[in-house]
C-alpha cells in the first residue's frame, strides 16, 4: 500500500527556514541535498510509513531522522502520512 504524503503548514515553514539556512550557511548545494535527501526519505515513508519510531510522549507520532541534524515527525491515519514538523537540531526554536 503506498500512502498519500500530506504537509501541515509548520512542516512546510520548518522546511522553507531549513532550506534558507542551509543556504545561507553553506550554499546552494547544501540546500539541494538536503532537498533531495529528504524526497528520497518520503519515497520511504510512502512505502513504509511506520518505520519511523515512536515519539516517548505521544504514541500516533513517530519521530524519523534524516540526518545527523534534522528530525521529522509526522503521524499515520488511513492511506496518509500526514509531515508535523522538521526540527533543525543544531538551532533552538
Amino acid at each position: 500500500m503506498a500512502y498519500e504524503i500530506k504537509w501541515t503548514a509548520d512542516a512546510r515553514r520548518d522546511y522553507t527556514e531549513i532550506i534558507s539556512y542551509l543556504y545561507d550557511q553553506w550554499g546552494f548545494e547544501s540546500a539541494d541535498q538536503f532537498t533531495d535527501k529528504l524526497k528520497l526519505q518520503l519515497d520511504l515513508l510512502r512505502k513504509y510509513a511506520f518505520m519511523g519510531k515512536k515519539h516517548r510522549t505521544f504514541s500516533s507520532v513517530h519521530e524519523f531522522v534524516l540526518g545527523k541534524h534534522q528530525t521529522l515527525y509526522y503521524t499515520v491515519f488511513e492511506n496518509t502520512v500526514l509531515l508535523i514538523n522538521i526540527r533543525d537540531n543544531r538551532r533552538s526554536k
